[in-house]
Parts: structure tokens; C-alpha cells; sequence
């Protein structure tokens, strides 16, 4: 009996340090131009990936039926929210490269406007949105609850995406020419 309330205690434990870890979690955010980044993200994501193979493992316990529900509920919830991290780190890496190639201080920005209009209009719009899920996020009382409403991320990458693929090919008819 002793052995099981030790068992029973100790994963009561460790579910209540998942929550007391991810609940409120703040991250540290740096301003660069209109976006709000993320400082962290791999960190944040080996974390939570810890955490879901702990949670995983949990399972195998003869003692975990009891808490099966919660060890669930925190499994379903770091994994979107590993996902939702995952896409924003795509986002955020992809807008930083083309924020500089687009910027007000790249000296040839005016010509490559005017080659790439679709391109700059396109990024120009996913960085309005990018920014406000940005200030959106950092506002929300935790990363954890912040990424909980990630939709859009998904757009903005496949967007970004399609830019720097864009770029590639003007580029590859720049050298061809």
C-alpha cells in the first residue's frame, strides 16, 4: 500500500510540476521593427518535448489510470503547443530573413520592389499579420495560452514560403541573364 501512494504521489506530483511549469510560462520577446520575436524557441520546444516524453512514459505506469485524463489533457496541450512553436520559429525565421532583404536600409530595396511588387506586396501583408499575432501574443497571459489560438501561422508560412521560392527564381534569372 505504502508503494502505491509513494507511486500514485509522485506522478501526482510531476503533473502538477508540468502545470506549474507551463500554465503562466513567460518567454522573452525582442522588438524588431513591427514583430514581437520570440528569444528561446529551441529551448521552449526541447522543453515541451521532454515534458511529452515523460508524459508518454507515464502512460506505462500500472498507477497512471488514475490520472489518465490530466496526463492526457497535458499531452494534447504540449503538443499543439509544440507544433504551434514549431510553425511560429518558421515564421519568425522566414520574416527575418526577408524583413532584411526588404528593409529601408538595404540599398538596392527600391529596384527590388519594383521587380518583386507581388513578392513585397505579399510580404508586406503577412508581416501586418505576422506583427499583430505577435502584440497579440505577448499579451495573452502565458506562451502556453497564447499559442492556443496559432491560427493563421499556418497561412503566413506557406506564404513566406512561396516568397523565398519566388526570390530563388528571380535570382537564378538574374545570374542566368
Amino acid at each position: 500500500i505504502f508503494e502505491s501512494a509513494a507511486e500514485e504521489s509522485a506522478l501526482s506530483s510531476f503533473l502538477a510540476s508540468v502545470g506549474v511549469a507551463w500554465v503562466a510560462r513567460q518567454v522573452e520577446y525582442i522588438q524588431r521593427g513591427p514583430v514581437q520575436l520570440i528569444r528561446g524557441i529551441p529551448s521552449l520546444l526541447d522543453e515541451a518535448n521532454e515534458h511529452l516524453q515523460a508524459l508518454s512514459a507515464m502512460s506505462g505506469s500500472t498507477y497512471a489510470r488514475l490520472f489518465e485524463s490530466e496526463r492526457t489533457a497535458w499531452e494534447v496541450r504540449l503538443a499543439r503547443f509544440r507544433d504551434a512553436m514549431e510553425l511560429w520559429a518558421e515564421v519568425q525565421t522566414r520574416w527575418l530573413h526577408l524583413s532584411n532583404l526588404f528593409s529601408e536600409c538595404n540599398a538596392g530595396i527600391a529596384s527590388l520592389r519594383k521587380q518583386l511588387r507581388q513578392e513585397y506586396s505579399s510580404f508586406v501583408s503577412v508581416q501586418a499579420r505576422f506583427a499583430e499575432f505577435t502584440t497579440h501574443s505577448k499579451s495573452a497571459a502565458g506562451i502556453l495560452e497564447a499559442m492556443e489560438n496559432s491560427s493563421g501561422l499556418d497561412r503566413m508560412s506557406m506564404e513566406l514560403s512561396a516568397i523565398v521560392r519566388s526570390l530563388g527564381k528571380f535570382l537564378e534569372s538574374q545570374r542566368s541573364s
